[in-house]
């Protein structure tokens, strides 16, 4: 479920909790940073910006919170469109 780079950030973030809520409603072992990796690993690596802001998070380490993950995504996508 890549993102298209069309639809709205946040959008896809909530498609994506879903999934996640999904996963662990059945039982599935899933934590909030596996989520916020899941939702890197499905931006697109043609774009810059998302590229540096997702090495600037994934450098925070355990120290990263899915909340941080989002509030930046959305941030940055609030910005570029």
């Amino acid at each position: 479920m890549n993102w298209d780079s069309v639809t709205p950030m946040p959008d896809h973030i909530g498609k994506m909790i879903d999934i996640y809520y999904r996963i662990v409603k059945g039982k599935g072992t899933m934590n909030d940073i596996m989520l916020a990796y899941a939702i890197f690993h499905l931006l697109s690596n043609n774009n810059i910006e998302y590229n540096i802001l997702k090495t600037s998070l994934i450098k925070k380490g355990s120290s990263l919170t899915l909340s941080q993950a989002i509030m930046s995504l959305n941030g940055l996508y609030d910005y570029i469109t």
